[in-house]
């Protein structure tokens, strides 16, 4: 196996095209601005304080940090096994396709998650090493 089969399995670019697309007004059939605004300008504020503010953070926290976040990493993975254990229901009517597109969308958004959750211990474990030299 090859290093480029290996990222064809998996394919950051469908994880974040997927999530993007559960974004979604349904009643409008369009990208819902305050989903955007909600899930990705929210955050960025605190962060934008904390760096502005040059805030720093003892050892302990950062600790906590990092094991909440290997925590969550994990659950989240748990939770994307059961999802795919599940028995669904299989339905002839409106009712099945909205349980398809549910199941869709909640494999897209913890996907999401457990990368999100993942990429954020990079720089944890890089301010750690560093602190620590």
């Amino acid at each position: 196996m090859t290093s480029a089969d290996f990222f064809r399995k998996i394919n950051m670019v469908d994880i974040f095209s997927q999530h993007l697309d559960t974004l979604r007004d349904v009643s409008a059939r369009s990208r819902s601005a305050s989903d955007v605004v909600l899930f990705y300008v929210s955050p960025l504020v605190p962060l934008v304080g904390l760096v502005f503010y040059e805030v720093k953070f003892a050892d302990a926290t950062i600790t906590a940090l990092a094991t909440s976040l290997s925590i969550m990493a994990g659950l989240l993975f748990n939770l994307l096994v059961l999802l795919h254990s599940l028995g669904w229901p299989k339905f002839e009517d409106p009712i099945g396709a909205n349980v398809a597109q549910l199941r869709r969308e909640l494999h897209a958004n913890i996907c999401y998650a457990i990368v999100i959750a993942l990429v954020a211990m990079v720089p944890i474990v890089i301010g750690r090493s560093e602190e620590r030299r």
